[in-house]
């Protein structure tokens, strides 16, 4: 777009050079009219592929009109498909450890009886002193400190598991995405212009398989003269687009009463002054008006035509 928008600004000023057209061929305080103007795009994007692999199918072709998300171009999708299967059943092991805790109960308990032993032998000995023996009840005691350990030991190994567990959905997560991302999807509302690949070409990722334009909204550019309207005249002003064609069977729709839709003004407004005044005393502007369709579904603005756009300055 930047390109193309240079291209257009260096053929104006040729234009202008030579006096071949003026670019505001009109105005008052009503209103301002500016010939030879650009109709281009707003939005144009080569959709790329996301994933490498082997194109396979082409959900639309050339001239198809597509929304936003909706499927374009599938790429190989057989091998992500195998490794999200592994990585489900890897996450389905995952979470069953993660959800026993047997080992703590086990550990809790036995801690509990190991702590009851030597309450127990101390107990006795508080009743007849010497009944059990001070080695027994050292080791009783250090039963019951293992126990209590073997809980903190069962207790991490559980913690560990919920966190394997999460690692596992991750990974099921990563290889989901390498799915999808493998369906091709339409970015914008808009229709395909035309396709870069074929069925059975590798592609790599950020290589564009097909263009997109978006048709329903479009660009007006032209040139005011600074010295005859003021920029801040004009900001988020309303416009008139005309474009002049040659239409067969236009004299019997006269005839019939009927009012050409190709004749009647697209609507918008100025979205864009730009801050620069070019060499010659002119500035560059644009508007973005709604495009429309015939009956038999085409549009009829196209992109590279020329306009003439009126600006209403009366509020």
């Amino acid at each position: 777009m930047f390109r193309a928008d240079i291209k257009y600004a260096v053929m104006m000023r040729m234009l202008a050079i030579l006096g071949c057209c003026l670019p505001v061929t009109a105005w008052s305080q009503d209103s301002v009219v500016v010939e030879n103007c650009n109709v281009a795009l707003i939005n144009d994007v080569d959709v790329p592929a996301q994933e490498a692999g082997v194109l396979t199918k082409f959900h639309v072709r050339e001239g198809s009109i597509v929304k936003a998300l909706e499927n374009l171009v599938q790429i190989d999708d057989a091998d992500s498909k195998v490794r999200l299967k592994s990585a489900e059943l890897e996450y389905s092991v995952a979470k069953k450890n993660a959800e026993n805790d047997i080992n703590v109960a086990a550990a809790k308990a036995a801690a509990d009886v190991a702590e009851a032993e030597v309450n127990e032998s101390k107990a006795i000995n508080q009743k007849a002193r010497g009944s059990i023996p001070p080695t027994q009840i050292r080791r009783e005691e250090l039963t019951k400190t293992r126990a209590e350990l073997q809980v903190d030991v069962a207790q991490l190994e559980y913690d560990v598991a919920q966190l394997t567990s999460d690692v596992r959905l991750s990974q099921v997560d990563i290889v989901k995405l390498s799915v999808t991302r493998r369906l091709v999807k339409s970015p914008i509302d808009g229709v395909v212009e035309r396709r870069y690949k074929e069925v059975g070409e590798w592609v790599q990722p950020g290589e564009a398989i097909m263009q997109v334009i978006r048709m329903d909204q479009l660009r007006i550019e032209g040139f005011l003269r600074a010295d005859k309207v003021a920029p801040t005249d004009i900001v988020g002003r309303e416009v008139r687009v005309e474009v002049a064609f040659k239409k067969i069977g236009a004299g019997k729709a006269a005839a019939q009463g009927e009012k050409d839709p190709l004749l009647r003004p697209f609507e918008g407004k100025v979205e864009f002054v730009s801050n620069q005044v070019q060499a010659g005393g002119e500035y560059r502007v644009w508007a973005e008006v709604k495009n429309r369709q015939t009956p038999d579904g085409h549009w009829v603005l196209r992109p590279g035509m020329v306009a003439t756009m009126k600006i209403i300055l009366a509020d």
